[in-house]
């Protein structure tokens, strides 16, 4: 059912009379859609009460976009796909008849506190100045809902003369500008994008990168010399995973590229292109383009967490350590650059020094980074797990052990859940390990990581009985050979706790020296585990045909019931001997 919005733009009122060519006051809302049903709503909404008119130009819907657009009092018009995005940004741009324009994609929504300052700059009179905004976006990567950031010009003065320029990533252009590629001169302020574009689902759902990668290959074929295009087919290259093949296009980039061209587009693709060799061991060349992205953009976090990546594999420690915290440095501001990973100085270099610090046994100043990327970003998956293992690797292990649990159920997830199992198994406590399982996938919805767990389940429960069934047969061989002291050691690793193990416990326990220790652990693990069955434990002692003489029988149940009066557990104590008295009748 379509959802009626709260405001309705235009609200029944005519249109006024301006155009493109003579614009009357106001904001414009121009979009580019195409199937767009699951997300316009969100969008619409949260720019609604700040524009006075929304133009949209479909290329090609075949679900409710258009219905839920008009809803909104969107004015429409239908044009076909032809693989670039400037035109179609401009077909929606000739829609706009007031002075002002801002654009946005379905899948991003308006920061509600960016409103007013948007309205103060609507209401003065525009000049041949655009402004940036803060592009948040959203990605579930490192076992959670993270943030990255960037500059995007979306609010400028409606002018004839000012249009979008490139198929793919595309940008305004005015051809009066004196910058790079006549691009509209612009400020930033602190307007904000909530951008869910890059998640997961939504990539899959509009096959982005399919798509974008058809416009990259077409664009550096028709302009083979601009390094605005070789960053695009690279970037495209590098969001599909593909970055061997992101390597030639980012070289490419950097070649065409005048020493002066201080756009962010170049210090970002020598900063990916860094950490591409530096996943190939090709050290000395993550080094150096690195270096250069920094010397375009002193300070940038993206390019000294590359830096400091390459240099930690490369071995040179002190600089590494260096790199890594001139990455996450206190009064890093974004808005210095035009594409920036907040989460690089948020906690990920954090984390990456704090793992590193570790591995040289640095362990206090490994845990202090650590806690400050937590901090800074308490919902980070993947730093909480790193920070984990480097608790256990001090030997803080109660630290360890509650700091998985609580990456647990901060994120309740197939990964978070195996790495409390791992930690389990590491210290050797199998069935609780088991047990974790088990109650991870009570809480666990996702039928993926539902999966993945019941997978693991069934192979730890394969293995734990493959081991009981080992250990049971060497208890058995002792057995056989008289070896009470073997077999007592054996069932004290035994967990099973059914009648037949606690009856071999109370015999082996009867059979060693008074002051062997594990003659007094047997018999507390007895007392401790088999209070619901202590009646059929005496029963079958007194029933053994294992070679016990009668006498030795008496004085093993005789043993279980000192060690219950011993406890202060007379009840029971009284239960064992009224169970035996039973059988001898």
């Amino acid at each position: 059912m379509l959802m009626m919005p709260i405001h309705i733009v235009g609200g029944g009122r005519p249109a006024p009379a301006g155009s493109r060519w003579h614009p009357q006051p106001g904001l414009s809302l121009c979009m580019i859609v195409r199937d767009e049903e699951q997300l316009l709503d969100a969008c619409l909404t949260s720019a609604c009460a700040v524009v006075d008119e929304i133009c949209i130009a479909d290329t090609g819907s075949i679900d409710r976009t258009i219905e839920i657009a008009r809803a909104y009092g969107a004015r429409v018009r239908e044009i076909p796909w032809t693989n670039d995005f400037s035109e179609a940004r401009n077909a929606s741009l000739e829609m706009a008849t007031r002075r002002w324009v801002l654009f946005l994609d379905a899948d991003e929504v308006l920061k509600p506190e960016s409103i007013p300052l948007i309205r103060s700059i609507v209401a003065s009179q525009p000049q041949r100045v655009g402004f940036n905004f803060h592009c948040i976006n959203e990605v579930d990567e490192h076992g959670s809902l993270g943030q990255t950031s960037h500059l995007v010009l979306r609010l400028f003065p409606n002018d004839p003369e000012i249009r979008f320029l490139q198929p793919l990533h595309e940008y305004v252009s005015d051809p009066q500008s004196i910058l790079p590629g006549k691009v509209l001169r612009s400020a930033t302020i602190e307007a904000y994008i909530l951008h869910r574009g890059y998640l997961n689902e939504i990539v899959r759902r509009k096959k982005k990168p399919e798509r974008n990668l058809a416009i990259a290959l077409a664009a550096v074929e028709r302009y083979p010399d601009d390094p605005f295009h070789w960053y695009g087919l690279g970037q495209t290259y590098a969001f599909m995973g593909r970055r061997s093949e992101a390597k030639e296009p980012f070289e490419r980039m950097r070649s065409c590229a005048l020493p002066g061209d201080k756009r962010g587009i170049i210090s970002h693709g020598l900063a990916v292109l860094a950490e591409i060799y530096s996943q190939e061991e090709q050290y000395e060349l993550a080094e150096q383009r690195a270096r250069e992205s920094l010397e375009r953009s002193p300070g940038y976090p993206n390019a000294n967490f590359s830096l400091g990546q390459a240099l930690r594999k490369a071995g040179r420690a002190d600089e590494a350590i260096a790199a890594f915290r001139a990455a996450c440095a206190d009064g890093i501001d974004p808005k210095n650059f035009a594409v920036v990973d907040d989460q690089v100085y948020q906690w990920k270099a954090r984390c990456e020094l704090g793992v590193y610090l570790s591995s040289l046994q640095r362990h206090d100043e490994a845990i202090a980074a650590m806690e400050e990327g937590i901090a800074r970003a308490p919902e980070a998956s993947a730093l909480r797990i790193n920070y984990a293992h480097v608790l256990e690797q001090a030997g803080r292990l109660d630290a360890a052990e509650r700091t998985f649990a609580e990456a647990f159920v901060r994120n309740c997830a197939a990964d978070t859940a195996l790495q409390n199992v791992n930690f389990l198994l590491r210290r050797g406590r199998q069935e609780e390990a088991l047990r974790f399982l088990e109650q991870a996938l009570e809480r666990i919805t996702s039928e993926d990581d539902r999966g993945t767990l019941l997978d693991a389940q069934v192979q730890l429960s394969a293995q734990l009985a493959a081991a009981e069934l080992a250990l049971r047969q060497r208890i058995g061989r002792a057995l056989q050979a008289d070896d009470w002291t073997q077999a007592a050691d054996l069932l004290l690793t035994l967990s099973a706790n059914g009648v037949e193990e606690d009856r071999l416990r109370v015999l082996c326990a009867y059979r060693l020296a008074e002051g062997d220790v594990r003659r007094a652990a047997l018999l507390s693990a007895v007392a401790a585990r088999s209070g619901e069955h202590l009646e059929r434990v005496a029963e079958a002692i007194c029933r053994q045909e294992s070679g016990v003489a009668g006498a030795g029988l008496q004085g093993a149940v005789a043993l279980l019931a000192g060690c219950l009066l011993t406890y202060g557990r007379n009840d029971e104590a009284r239960r064992v001997v009224d169970a035996v008295l039973a059988v001898q009748r």
